[in-house]
């Protein structure tokens, strides 16, 4: 995977602001679903339940998280604060069905509203789906939120530099990483990325895996 880098940031410090900010859903030529191991999803995510379509997107499935993943665990390794939610169309073999996730965001350091954000979902209850194939696992969408406290100057995207980063935060905390490990289809904006509106659409259309490792049972007394 290309490292990618951030540019044009100004330093400031202070308190943490989050701000709920207006919905503009995006579009993609990409979206579509994918089926493995006998689940259905689609690529992006979308900003409302109203449409299963590409004229209403948010941003890219980037990351999957398995073995024995499920949707709070991973929120509780990741911290941060929450996010407003958006919503994912699947199928796990007993039928269609939306979930919704708001996510967490990991602030960038240095800046005061600038995050990384990531959503993740999956069937609830559980709070996980399962295949053969990857176990419990959950599947994230990755983007960057950058000036969330402006009324002017809100900018949101760059998905393969968040996933490039939420990648390496789960990484250095010796989880077993391997980027651009699965085809999601939803290459878009790659490589220079692409404007629209206030949202910079950049995604190669590979997810990254992540193991969330079954627990070692306590020998017994």
């Amino acid at each position: 995977m290309r490292n990618l880098t951030l540019s044009g940031l100004s330093l400031a410090f202070g308190s943490v602001l989050v701000l709920t900010s207006v919905v503009l859903a995006g579009t993609t030529t990409t979206y579509t679903t994918v089926s493995y191991s006998g689940d259905t999803f689609y690529n992006w995510d979308n900003t409302s339940t109203s449409c299963a379509c590409g004229n209403a997107v948010d941003w890219p499935v980037t990351m999957v998280f398995r073995t024995y993943a499920d949707v709070n665990k991973v929120k509780r390794i990741l911290g941060g604060v929450g996010g407003d939610p958006m919503y994912l169309r699947a199928n796990d073999g007993t039928g269609w069905f939306w979930d919704s996730d708001g996510g967490n965001k990991k602030l960038i350091s240095g800046y005061l509203d600038w995050f990384h954000h990531i959503r993740l979902y999956a069937p609830n209850p559980p709070d996980y789906f399962y295949s053969t194939a990857w176990g419990r696992y959950v599947l994230g969408t990755t983007h960057i939120d950058k000036n969330e406290s402006s009324r002017d100057n809100k900018q949101f995207g760059w998905s393969e530099t968040a996933e490039e980063w939420f990648a390496a935060y789960f990484r250095n905390r010796n989880y077993s990483v391997t980027e651009d490990a699965f085809w999601m289809a939803n290459r878009d904006g790659w490589s220079s990325g692409r404007w629209e509106g206030n949202r910079f659409v950049l995604n190669n259309g590979y997810a990254t895996i992540i193991v969330i490792p079954t627990p070692t049972p306590t020998p017994s007394p």
